[in-house]
């Protein structure tokens, strides 16, 4: 069988949804282009990313000619080199008031968490990948004010530019993973509804199976986005009530619902850290419960008419004095899944937790749902395998378009912005699957768009311009081949012996010629006390070139960028790479004191506004009624010497119902 999930007429509903009465959103012409640049940007990468797949068994990448730079090692040259800048924020660990250096002739490399650089697939995703630099840096040649630039491989490899050391205070370099981030899986999935069921009967207080389980649900919540809905079921025996958030029905994934210091009532985070084992297990209670919540937010109207998906997680095994629950459970799945039936059509993914689990029902489930079946012993990685349920949706949506994100403050620079992020494949020529290679991201400064229109009214277009359906397609063969991984898991095979096709997968990372050289440069890891020097670079008001700028509504025009010979700059080895943005004066802080950049927290709130004094003759920066003028903005212009209350003070921020944003 072969089925289709709601497309284009799910789409155009779910956009009417969201418009205004008077029609849907719309955006300036002069952001449109902004959008539209940034969205033929990362096609660019995307498409030289997959040219670098395809070429990976070329002699050229096999040998791995010149090492590409990891992000959290010390580069001893990097001091003398590199652009001494304010465009990529102050990081934490650096002086206020000093700037940051990077390397605009460059990318640099993230490895996820437990990869070993001497692996072959490591080695390949990022050799292969080097070449992204030569289109990184035409991109910025081409559109000056991009901010950044990025890909990452589905095996975690992340390259960014333009290069710069990470801040090793927020444990970014030990946890960071590419594949787990809103903006990865928003594009490789698109909108989803995401029911999270979790067994905390009270054997799941074995093995610190609870906190492995709560862990895992967690990492979900953490990959969704605004165009997502989710609701999380807890189950245990039948005496037992169903713990679940929220109350009834779905939340949509907003920033603002996902905030993690939100109070405790409205924190799904904190529910699910307060989750504990007790009672026996009753798997029909639990469906129940999931298709409760489904059609409460069908009728709530707060969901999408796109694809479901139930993440069943259990450490159990029914009684056998207890075994019509099992009859009950699948009769309750066969009668309420159904889209016929008026239910979700969900796809079911189970996962049997530990060694004592229940193997051949939760398989069952899942190969009648169009779903997958994974086992997790005791100790093993239920986060991962959890998280990686996207996989399957983007095997079958094949989006072709950027996705946008809502905007959240970038995790490197402080800076607030949004993002457009474009899935890679990769089409298996033995059985026609596309295999999401990766996702690139390009992503664009909110107070560029501040400065051209509004921001709010453009993030809720985006919002409604990445919420539409794609058709989802494959067929029983297709995602046989996908549940085996191409053959490599025979055991988890649901229709293997009975499917008259090839469920092979060809083996993407079989080239002839096995990886030389050294991926990575040599270097030590970065710490606190090394950071620093990696990163840090002179005061801005004299070490560092001054960016002589005014604003004159709403626009800036800069005069000059450039570094002065001094005791940073002066007499050291210069960047080979583009000449820094001489379009857009870059973000500064006023000499006496650093402005603290956009906070995490709920409107309304006080925000950055007016603005006065001017830079450098007063001590401030972007001089008259401020950047952009308009109260409530994001970034607008900072005031005279001290901040507030001369030269302006604080504006405030858009109202209770805007757009928020989050740290990604």
């Amino acid at each position: 069988m072969a089925w289709r999930a709601l497309g284009v007429a799910a789409a155009l509903w779910l956009m009417a949804a969201a418009a205004p009465v008077n029609g849907q959103y719309s955006v300036s012409a002069e952001v449109e282009q902004l959008l539209n640049e940034r969205e033929q940007l990362v096609e660019n990468i995307a498409a030289d990313a997959q040219r670098g797949f395809l070429n990976r068994c070329d002699s050229s990448v096999r040998s791995c000619s010149g090492c590409s730079d990891d992000v959290c090692i010390v580069d001893d040259d990097f001091p003398n080199q590199g652009t001494c800048t304010t465009f990529h924020g102050t990081p934490d660990g650096c002086d206020a008031g000093t700037g940051r250096r990077v390397s605009y002739a460059r990318s640099g490399v993230h490895l996820p968490p437990g990869a070993n650089e001497d692996d072959e697939y490591v080695k390949e995703d990022v050799c292969a990948l080097k070449r992204l630099d030569e289109t990184f840096i035409e991109n910025r040649e081409e559109i000056p004010t991009v901010f950044g630039q990025y890909y990452g491989t589905s095996n975690g490899v992340h390259r960014t530019y333009p290069y710069k050391t990470w801040t090793v205070s927020s444990n970014q370099c030990k946890e960071y993973d590419p594949r787990y981030r809103p903006w990865y899986v928003g594009a490789a999935s698109g909108p989803k509804n995401v029911i999270i069921v979790l067994d905390m009967s009270g054997s799941m207080a074995l093995m610190n199976r609870a906190s492995i389980a709560r862990d895992a649900a967690k990492s979900v919540l953490e990959t969704l986005t605004v165009n997502d809905f989710v609701a999380v079921i807890a189950f245990a025996g039948t005496e037992n009530p169903v713990r679940r958030f929220p109350a009834s029905g779905f939340m949509q994934a907003s920033s603002a619902n996902l905030d993690k210091d939100a109070p405790r009532s409205r924190n799904i985070f904190k529910f699910v850290d307060d989750l504990s084992p007790q009672g026996g297990t009753d798997f029909e209670v639990a469906f129940n419960a999931a298709f409760d919540a489904y059609d409460q937010a069908k009728e709530d109207e707060i969901f999408t008419p796109c694809v479901t998906t139930i993440l069943f997680m259990t450490d159990g095994n029914i009684a056998p004095e207890d075994s019509h629950i099992l009859d009950n459970t699948f009769e309750v799945i066969a009668e309420r899944n159904p889209a016929e039936n008026g239910g979700p059509g969900a796809f079911i993914f189970t996962y049997s937790l530990g060694n004592s689990a229940d193997h051949d029902n939760m398989k069952a489930i899942a190969c009648e749902n169009n779903g997958l079946w994974t086992p997790v012993p005791d100790n093993g990685d239920l986060r991962t395998q959890m998280i990686q349920y996207y996989q399957l949706l983007a095997a079958g949506t094949f989006r072709e378009s950027a996705v946008w994100s809502d905007s959240f403050t970038d995790a490197t620079s402080g800076e607030v912005v949004i993002s457009a992020a474009y899935p890679v494949y990769y089409e298996d020529p033995a059985s026609s699957v596309k295999l999401l290679l990766g996702v690139a991201g390009v992503e664009l400064l909110a107070s560029d768009i501040s400065a051209a229109g509004d921001l709010d009214d453009t993030l809720r277009y985006l919002r409604q311009e990445s919420s539409g359906c794609s058709d989802f397609d494959l067929t029983d063969c297709q995602l046989e081949a996908i549940r085996t991984r191409g053959g490599v898991r025979d055991e988890l095979a649901c229709f293997a012996d009975t499917l008259d096709c090839d469920t092979s997968l060809d083996n993407v990372e079989d080239c002839a010629q096995r990886m030389s050289g050294n991926a990575l440069c040599d270097g030590t890891r970065l710490n606190t006390a090394s950071f620093p020097a990696q990163a840090c670079c002179g005061a801005i008001d004299g070490d560092v070139a001054a960016i002589a700028g005014a604003v004159v509504g709403g626009v800036v025009f800069i005069a000059c960028c450039a570094c002065i010979a001094c005791k940073v700059c002066g007499g050291k080895k210069k960047d080979s790479g583009p000449p820094p943005d001489v379009r857009r004066a870059e973000p500064s802080h006023a000499p006496a004191q650093a402005v603290p950049p956009p906070q995490q927290q709920q409107y309304p709130a006080p925000g950055y506004g007016g603005g006065g004094g001017g830079y450098p003759a007063a001590g401030g920066y972007n001089p008259g009624a401020g950047y952009p003028q308009a109260p409530g903005a994001y970034n607008p212009g900072y005031g005279d010497a001290s901040v507030p209350p001369a030269g302006g003070g604080y504006g405030a921020y858009p109202p209770a119902s805007a757009p928020q944003h989050v740290t990604v």
